[in-house]
């Protein structure tokens, strides 16, 4: 969910429609509707820097047993692509902040004058 927060946050509406894209991607490359040994190598190279991937293998693990590396290694990948998706987001925050900040000081000097 911080993938989908963090495009809102940066690109306002337009964030909408690339998340209604990137939710496509993701149902086709993570293995959900197509196997992902039937996927071309392109499509197999994004499915690693999409986070349904890394959640669908680890509901996999879960539900249909592996191995406990498996599931590590696809927590660790999802805790990584939380981290940054929320280090951007709070970057955009604070820098917008900044602004409207700056914004209204001038407002209220040039309404003072």
């Amino acid at each position: 969910m911080s993938i989908p927060f963090a495009f809102v946050i940066i690109f306002g509406n337009l964030g909408m429609i690339f998340n209604i894209c990137a939710l496509s991607i993701q149902l086709v490359t993570s293995g959900i509707l197509v196997p992902q040994t039937m996927l071309s190598d392109f499509y197999n190279k994004l499915a690693a820097l999409l986070p349904a991937t890394y959640g669908t293998d680890g509901y996999y693990t879960i539900t249909f047993g592996g191995s406990s590396d498996n599931l590590i290694s696809n927590s660790s990948s999802l805790g990584i692509i939380i981290a940054v998706t929320l280090a951007i987001s709070t970057s955009v925050v604070a820098l917008k902040r900044e602004k409207v900040k700056s914004e209204s000081k001038q407002i209220v000097t040039a309404s003072a004058q």
